[in-house]
């Protein structure tokens, strides 16, 4: 046996005798994959991989002159851990022996030998090493030496590979998924296109080490996609041989592949909060209110302000189609929209934002502020609770009509919410008795209000008897956004004859704020003597209190027309008539004496001179008292004509009429 044979089969008795002691570094593959047509490529296409030209080496167990016709090749030049070598022989003596070789540069670990068995034209394929994790960045060379033929081959591939690390504090372990594209032969795929050719995730990544992600090869890309880590927000992807510099800020990166072997990317994190909340607390509103100021905050999770390290974005939306429907304003006026606010670098609040709720009143509207630049901080919510919106109904036409005449009914519905005021259903009601308040109300057409909220409505007073009816306009329940709302008018109904009579409103500081109704008339009797006077008078204010009753005196004090009589009188119970409210009788009884007092000035309300008519009450044994003195009516009309021998008065100059 020559000298190179006696050292080859030492080698061969040396590897076998170690093979019970050393790690194990061949990885066993069930089934095998030939790769003729790369064998095939990486010999005839000048564009296509193919396997390193041989170097004449030295040293042990290397020849420095390689025969001729043996060959062994791998179907790739590079591998990632785990990945199947496939290597092909060809040219060896026909079934002879074939020891493989492996040797690490650098080296990691001793040589690894085994054997395989030439076919019948000297041939063979072996799929039963891989790569490990450890062996990212090594080369091996392989040789393949004939048992009998002494033919050598020999050849080389590497496991370099994208390593990664973080920055993180030694022990804090993340996983890293990443995917692979391209499959290291033309075409080329370095943009992260199309499907990945391969998955997987790189677990245990540290400060301390290297973890190996995927194999790296010009012509393949690599993603990869940082994980959120509780208290820190992370900041981007650096190599390991410029750590200060981010090459990519983005959580999910895409790295084109490089043929120098192993590319480390540092995971750069740096301290920062964890979560978002809102700090001002939840607000109670009406559909259509302009709501706010609102904040979000940067905290941790001890639920402490901690500001972020970069300027975040934080998108803001509510639960439309749920229970609630709104929009967000960057002004207290809710007048210029806003889809997001931002907590600038260095910072802990976001700057101040408002709410408008456009529907669906009587409940909540869950809010939410959601971090969408860096995306690592957990959403803030908070629930508003949303009313319908207040409306208010004011009657504003005719209180004085003729009996079979047509009377014009009028009422104007506003709010601060635009959706309660066109379009909406106006119901209207008077009482068909002017004498008995216990006979119900009579429905009367219903109308819709127009863009400016105003509703009319025309019927017919024929067949209607003289006296003082109540008038209800009123925007019914039922309407899932708008409040429901009523006005109580006073209408006075006359038949053609001497009267005094009047109808209208008064408003303000002389009625003790708000607004108060009235509307009566007064006639002598026929043929009364001494003459007498019969007649009815309805005052009310809106929502408070009432008086309707029968006038049986009249007269004339220092120019002022005076009437008096008995009324009843009640108050306003908001809960009454299914939450609409209704007038009930006070403790201690509704009969109450009470007077009117009035001036004709003969101009209704007037505009210029001569001034307006006045109308004043007093109610006795009332408290509070709500009588007032004479005041200017604010819309309506006092007309006093020849009252069968009484005096009059017109200006409050004692003019007889």
């Amino acid at each position: 046996m020559s000298w190179k044979g006696q050292a080859r089969a030492s080698a061969s008795e040396f590897f076998r005798s170690i093979r019970s002691w050393m790690p194990r570094r061949l990885v066993l593959q069930v089934g095998f994959f030939m790769s003729l047509m790369a064998v095939a490529g990486a010999c005839g296409d000048a564009g296509l991989p193919s396997a390193p030209a041989l170097t004449p080496q030295t040293g042990a167990l290397r020849y420095d002159v390689v025969p001729a016709g043996a060959t062994v090749q791998t179907d790739k030049d590079d591998y990632a851990p785990g990945e199947t070598v496939t290597i092909t022989g060809a040219g060896f003596s026909p079934n002879e022996g074939v020891d493989l070789l492996l040797e690490e540069d650098a080296d990691i670990h001793e040589p690894v030998q085994w054997s395989v068995t030439a076919d019948a034209n000297g041939g063979f394929v072996d799929t039963s090493f891989s790569p490990e994790e450890h062996d990212i960045g090594v080369t091996f060379t392989l040789t393949a030496t004939g048992q009998q033929s002494t033919l050598v081959a020999r050849t080389t591939f590497t496991d370099g590979a994208f390593a990664l690390g973080s920055n993180l504090p030694v022990g804090q372990l993340i996983n890293v998924g990443w995917r692979m594209f391209g499959s290291g032969f033309a075409p080329a795929n370095t943009t992260c296109s199309g499907s990945p050719s391969i998955t997987g995730t790189a677990i245990g990544v540290n400060s301390s080490s290297s973890v190996l992600a995927a194999s790296p090869n010009a012509l393949r890309s690599i993603e990869f996609t940082a994980p959120a880590v509780t208290g820190y927000q992370f900041q981007g992807y650096s190599l390991s041989s410029a750590p200060a510099t981010i090459v990519d800020p983005n959580a999910v990166a895409c790295f084109a592949g490089t043929a120098s072997g192993s590319t480390k990317y540092i995971l750069n994190y740096i301290p920062g909060p964890t979560q978002l909340a809102f700090i001002t607390g939840p607000l109670e509103g009406l559909v259509g209110e302009c709501l706010g100021p609102m904040t979000v905050q940067s905290q941790n999770s001890a639920s402490v302000a901690l500001a972020v390290t970069a300027n975040t974005t934080v998108s803001l939306s509510s639960d439309n189609g749920g229970t609630g429907a709104g929009a967000f304003y960057s002004d207290n006026a809710c007048s210029t929209g806003t889809t997001s606010v931002q907590i600038n670098a260095a910072t802990t609040n976001s700057s101040d934002f408002y709410y408008r709720a456009t529907g669906r009143g009587d409940g909540t509207h869950e809010l939410t502020g959601d971090d969408t630049s860096p995306n690592t901080l957990t959403s803030a919510t908070q629930t508003q609770t949303i009313n319908r919106a207040v409306t208010s109904l004011v009657y504003s036409n005719e209180v004085i009509v003729l009996s079979g005449s047509t009377l014009n009914l009028r009422a104007v519905l506003s709010s601060a919410y635009a959706g309660c005021i066109a379009g909406k259903t106006i119901s209207w009601r008077i009482m068909p008795s002017p004498l008995d308040n216990s006979v119900a109300f009579l429905q009367l057409p219903n109308s819709t209000t127009d863009a400016s909220g105003v509703a009319t409505q025309s019927v017919s007073t024929t067949g209607w008897i003289e006296g003082i009816y109540d008038l209800r306009a009123f925007f019914p329940d039922g309407d899932p956004d708008c409040l429901p709302i009523k006005d109580d008018a006073a209408l006075a109904v006359l038949t053609p004859g001497n009267a005094a009579t009047g109808g209208g409103f008064l408003a303000g500081s002389d009625v003790g704020g708000g607004r108060v109704n009235f509307a009566f008339n007064v006639r002598p009797v026929p043929n009364s003597d001494p003459i007498a006077y019969r007649g009815q008078a309805l005052i009310m204010k809106t929502q408070e209190w009432r008086c309707k009753g029968a006038l049986a005196v009249y007269g004339t004090t220092a120019d002022v027309n005076i009437a008096g009589g008995t009324c009843d009188f009640q108050i306003w119970d908001p809960s009454a008539d299914g939450g609409l409210g209704d007038w009930i009788v006070p403790a201690g009884g509704e009969d109450r004496p009470f007077s009117i007092h009035f001036v004709d000035n003969g101009t209704g309300r007037g505009r210029n001179a001569p001034p307006p008519d006045q109308f004043g009450f007093q109610i006795t044994g009332v408290a509070p008292d709500p009588s007032f003195d004479l005041a200017d009516i604010k819309g309506g009309n006092i007309d006093v004509k020849d009252s069968g021998g009484s005096t009059t008065t017109s200006g409050g100059k004692g003019k007889k009429r």
